[in-house]
């Protein structure tokens, strides 16, 4: 292949990313924490069960008890889809291991770095 050609990804394995834009980024290690220590903590649940007892602990951040039910559904929902604190199995939710791992240290950088490392970018562009 020439310096001029440009590899295009087979339409088979080519998937769109989207970077999700958390609500809660001005807050970001706070909220990490004390989410991942939260999840951490909760048993396998039935999806309905989960995200019920994930809303109220969310509820429960500082800056959270006057938010509506949208903005914490919303905050559930980024959480699990930027930072991978759930792992689905068979319509039940569990605590992932990346959340009981960042739970267990409380260790920023190092979670900073795996979550990084995990992101890959083909062609170069």
């Amino acid at each position: 292949m020439s310096k001029q050609q440009k590899y295009k990804i087979p339409d088979e394995y080519f998937f769109r990313l989207h970077h999700v834009r958390p609500r809660f980024k001005n807050d970001v290690e706070e909220v990490l924490l004390y989410v991942a220590t939260s999840i951490s903590e909760m048993e396998t649940l039935p999806e309905k069960e989960f995200n019920a007892v994930l809303n109220k602990v969310l509820f429960g951040f500082k800056k959270n008890a006057t938010s509506t039910q949208k903005t914490i559904d919303n905050w559930r929902t980024e959480i699990s889809a930027l930072f991978g604190f759930i792992q689905e199995n068979d319509g039940y939710l569990q605590p992932s291991k990346t959340a009981i791992r960042l739970a267990d240290n409380q260790y920023l950088d190092e979670f900073f770095n795996y979550f990084l490392y995990s992101f890959q970018y083909p062609g170069d562009t």
